[in-house]
């Protein structure tokens, strides 16, 4: 490996192993130590924050929508429901469930599928989803 691909993949890495800190934390470890801290977007971090968070998959649950899911994810089938939210104008998907999960400190569970509209993997929550 050249060594230009090694400074790539070791700042990488280290960039990967970095924690994600909190706005209020991070400003104050910037003042502290004096050193600048590039913090994203307020509109950007609590993306980072969710996407950072663990994942705890579903596998049963006694709520109706949550069943159905894990039915259709069970068998691999496709389903459709209303979407309200989201970057599309219509409301209504067709997409093919990949994984039903909770994300730790966030209440509502939501739905990784590959959505038909799209032709690409998209997140829901489940709170927006109506059969």
């Amino acid at each position: 490996m050249s060594i230009g691909r090694r400074s790539f993949f070791q700042g990488l890495t280290a960039l990967l192993a970095a924690p994600v800190l909190p706005r209020k934390v991070a400003a104050d470890l910037n003042q502290s130590a004096e050193l600048p801290v590039e913090l994203p977007p307020d509109d950007e971090l609590w993306l980072a924050e969710w996407q950072a968070a663990p994942r705890i998959p579903i596998c049963d649950s006694d709520d109706p929508k949550e069943r159905r899911l894990l039915r259709a994810l069970r068998l691999q089938e496709p389903v459709e429901f209303t979407y309200y939210g989201g970057s599309l104008a219509t409301p209504m998907r067709r997409v093919r469930p990949a994984m039903l999960y909770h994300v730790e400190g966030y209440p509502t569970p939501y739905l990784t599928a590959y959505c038909e509209i799209q032709k690409e993997n998209r997140t829901f929550r489940l709170d927006r989803i109506q059969f």
